[in-house]
């Protein structure tokens, strides 16, 4: 697996970390599949599912078919992760430094 020790070295090349300390919000990675099947296997994993959720890997999925229903792989819920990470996917629950349109809707309420 190549893409765990590259998570890992880019945390300690960018803030210092290492192995056994907490990885800092601001540190969070996102990684995308394409859905193949070997790939989703190996994301759900009990064991690399603890590891996604130590380093704050956000796993998802993008289709390679037309859309988001035309694969097994879309219609489960293999991507525990994600679910573990974040309650939902709605601006409520993304903080204002990482969306330029709800850090407008703020500072135009306080105005």
């Amino acid at each position: 697996m190549v893409f765990i020790p590259f998570v890992q070295a880019l945390c300690a090349d960018v803030d210092g970390w290492q192995k056994g300390d907490c990885v800092e919000d601001d540190l969070r990675v996102v990684s995308w599949a394409d859905g193949d099947l070997a790939q989703a296997a190996t994301t759900v994993e009990e064991e690399n599912l603890e590891v996604h959720k130590d380093l704050k890997i956000l796993a998802n999925k993008q289709s390679a078919a037309r859309s988001a229903t035309e694969q097994a792989a879309d219609l489960s819920l293999v991507f525990k992760s994600c679910h573990s990470l974040q309650k939902s996917v709605t601006l409520e629950n993304v903080d204002a430094t990482n969306c330029p349109a709800k850090k407008r809707r703020l500072a135009s309420c306080s105005s």
